[in-house]
């Protein structure tokens, strides 16, 4: 017996070899070290984390290519691809990439093609496309480090909870640390000698509020799920459910809209896996309750604390504040989460895994789709008579109402960005005029008239949708879609079912992204994170004959 134990040890001890761990060191520095990283304080902050990046993808790739030349690998490769072979037609290239690339890989190369060829044809910009200089450095080579890295970690990593828990320590780190900017603490004084109209906009190791909140929305989804479908531990629940309720309460607390967009999309499609056992809908209360109650104590704080508060002015909690039937909706959340608790484990000793009557999920799939189908309904009829509102609706008129003012004027700056891809060359409006060129026309043909319309200066959209489309195209703004939505399709497949929590988990932080970023910038403070988790995901589905 203790033979037997002693030879599969070393069995799995010689899986661990150079390329696992070049890519367990760049899956540390990419999901704990990078969120973390910083330089200058704000002062150079974006560029600090572009260099960790490079740096980080740089030893990945390289390694990847002396391991390859090295070991000779070329030619086992290709030998392995004609192994694929029809025996009949010989033909052997179809059979070999059914065989090599699934779902999530499929999309990433589609990205990839048309970003070279959208850079290929980005003149007279191709400088800046490939560089990304003129914008926010997610230029080519960015997006094309970004799909190489994904290959490469996808193929070699090897999954373990270490990684998790590694990354919610770093992201737990920098959401307490936004939170106690929100108190005015500035912990490292990164704030010293920022200027007092732009004090209160940068926050935790991330900088601008509205970047932060995309990236706070990565650990609150990551966590969140983890917490309500994790069957780890009570330690490792109580853990989750520590990261989520900081990464939640951060985002409150940096009073970027854009945060609620990820709620409103966590909180409406969770209940979709967590109500397949009563124990996901008694986490699910308990999320959702954490959530409210920050809300209300964040509304408290900005009441009680104004002046001493450095954040406030949140719409959304100001209306929510003033609402208090809300402070009663917490109370019967944690109520009812503590009643199914105490019913589940105690009285009746459920395991956690015992499923949920099929009516709940049932019935949540109906208000899912008549809450969607209300807010459709309320959002036209705000529009269509915005000067006869409904005293009940128009606290929300600044959020339902679109026009040139909409989301700071966000409603202008996409109307004209339109307008100038109206008028691109064909081949321009196909494949998009050249990643990080939006902002280069933008500027060319905008800047004054926007400045003169809305005293403000865009060199974005505000819009990683709409960025995307103008960039890279109907095909790079699809095949990106795609790629973030992949996950969510690939958690239902039986081959996952033992790491279906992690794959789902890195499905929420792809959607909840794609919502939060309909009104943000492509931000180079969260994707090296997205896709990073990608690729985590992504290990779990590819085989073992990769780690070769």
């Amino acid at each position: 017996m203790a033979k037997i134990k002693t030879a599969a040890v070393k069995s799995e001890k010689k899986k661990a070899g150079f390329m696992q761990v070049i890519a367990g060191i760049w899956m540390v520095a990419m999901l704990a070290v990078f969120p973390l990283y910083f330089q200058e304080a704000y002062a150079d902050m974006l560029n600090a984390k572009y260099g960790c990046m490079l740096a980080a993808d740089g030893i990945l790739l390289g390694a990847f290519l002396i391991w390859v030349i090295a070991g000779r690998r070329v030619t086992k490769y290709y030998a392995e691809m004609r192994s694929c072979a029809d025996p009949e037609t010989g033909r052997w290239f179809g059979n070999w990439f059914r065989k090599t690339f699934n779902l999530p890989d499929i999309f990433v190369l589609a990205f990839l093609v048309v970003v070279i060829i959208s850079t290929l044809q980005s003149a007279p910009y191709m400088y800046s496309a490939i560089f990304g200089n003129e914008g926010r450095w997610v230029g080519t080579i960015t997006l094309v480090l970004w799909c190489l890295t994904f290959f490469v970690a996808s193929r070699h990593f090897k999954f373990s909870y270490g990684y998790v828990y590694a990354f919610l320590i770093a992201t737990l780190i920098a959401t307490l640390w936004a939170i106690s900017d929100y108190f005015d603490m500035d912990i490292l004084h990164f704030k010293f000698g920022i200027d007092s109209t732009a004090y209160a906009i940068f926050v935790s190791t991330i900088g601008n509020i509205d970047s932060y909140a995309g990236f706070a929305s990565i650990p609150m989804a990551f966590a969140g799920i983890l917490f309500i479908l994790s069957k780890k531990g009570i330690i490792s629940r109580i853990f989750f459910w520590i990261c989520f309720a900081s990464a939640a309460m951060s985002m409150i607390t940096c009073s970027a809209d854009n945060a609620y967009l990820s709620f409103a999309v966590f909180f409406a499609f969770a209940p979709l896996a967590a109500a397949r056992t009563r124990a996901g809908i008694r986490r699910y209360l308990t999320a959702l309750a954490t959530f409210v109650t920050a809300m209300v104590l964040v509304g408290y704080l900005n009441d009680r604390l104004e002046g001493t508060v450095v954040m406030s002015g949140n719409e959304l909690v100001d209306i929510t504040a003033g609402i208090p039937a809300v402070r009663w909706i917490a109370v019967i959340l944690w109520c009812a989460a503590a009643v199914l608790l105490v019913y589940d484990v105690i009285i009746r000793k459920y395991p956690n895994d015992t499923p949920a009557p099929r009516a709940v999920h049932t019935v949540w799939i109906v208000i899912l789709i008549a809450g969607i189908a209300g807010l459709t309904a309320v959002t036209i009829y705000a529009n269509v008579h915005q000067d006869a509102l409904p005293e009940v609706l128009i606290p929300l008129k600044s959020y339902l109402v679109f026009s040139d003012e909409w989301g700071t004027w966000r409603g202008y700056i996409w109307k004209y960005l339109l307008n100038i891809y109206s008028k691109l060359p064909l081949i321009h409006k196909i494949f998009g005029a050249g990643p990080e060129t939006a902002s280069i026309y933008l500027f060319n043909n905008a800047y004054f008239a926007v400045a003169d319309k809305t005293g403000m200066m865009f060199d974005t959209p505000h819009n990683e949708w709409l960025m995307m489309l103008f960039n890279l195209g109907p095909f790079g703004l699809l095949s990106y879609l795609c790629i973030l939505i992949s996950p969510v399709i690939m958690a239902f497949r039986r081959s996952v079912r033992k790491y279906y929590p992690i794959v789902l988990a890195v499905g929420f932080v792809c959607i909840c992204h794609l919502a939060e970023s309909f009104t943000n910038i492509t931000a180079l403070m969260e994707l090296p994170i997205v896709f990073a988790l990608l690729a985590m995901a992504q290990s779990l589905f590819t085989g073992e004959e990769y780690n070769r």
